[in-house]
């Protein structure tokens, strides 16, 4: 989750500095937002964490159980050692060196696999938040809008009136509410059809 913040940190950030560049007059004015906060607390994000970490128990499994393999072939080797020929230890070696070999592999790929998986889930979640805080900036004028969400983000103390979270947290709220409606009522009824 610590990725998705700075990923998204940095997107919005790179989007809103270059856009608040446009801003008209001289006085710009400010804002700020705090990332982790709203990916906390934004509808729909809870539920890709929860997805994610489910599907994360998945991988888990696989690399226990080659693990547990892995753990298994070097007992074995350990105890029978002091009594194989030097050609069977050399066997027992290379074959606990393919399975080493075999299972950090297949924990690369799962981690490559869970990272993307991660990044698929929340990024409509991400699109929504991005979308938010640009009409925001948009409508209100703003030239710039900070993230004091992110690690390292420079910022050391700011006028809380400055603070959007809320708001885009209270426009994301509204926005999932609306979208439901619709999906919760079913299909729209056909006006009757008028006859001539």
């Amino acid at each position: 989750m610590r990725n998705v913040l700075s990923v998204l940190a940095a997107t919005v950030g790179l989007g809103l500095l270059a856009t608040g560049a446009s801003a008209q007059g001289s006085a710009a004015k400010i804002g700020f937002i705090d990332s982790r906060k709203i990916l906390a607390e934004a509808p729909g994000a809870k539920e890709a964490q929860a997805t994610f970490e489910k599907e994360m128990q998945g991988y888990q499994a696989q690399l226990k159980v080659m693990e547990d393999s892995l753990k298994t072939l070097m007992d074995d080797y350990q105890q029978k050692s002091t009594t194989l020929s030097p050609e069977a230890k050399k066997q027992r070696e290379d074959a606990i060196r393919a399975r080493q070999e075999s299972y950090q592999k297949r924990a690369s790929d799962l981690e490559e696999q869970a990272g993307s998986r991660q990044a698929a889930l929340v990024q409509p979640v991400m699109d929504r938040i991005k979308t938010v805080i640009s009409e925001i900036r948009k409508e209100g004028g703003y030239a710039m809008i900070f993230d004091v969400g992110g690690q390292g983000n420079g910022v050391v103390a700011a006028d809380t009136a400055l603070d959007l979270t809320s708001q885009v947290l209270a426009r994301l709220v509204k926005a999932s509410a609306t979208a439901a409606a619709p999906a919760a009522a079913g299909p729209a009824a056909k006006p009757p059809v008028k006859k001539p």
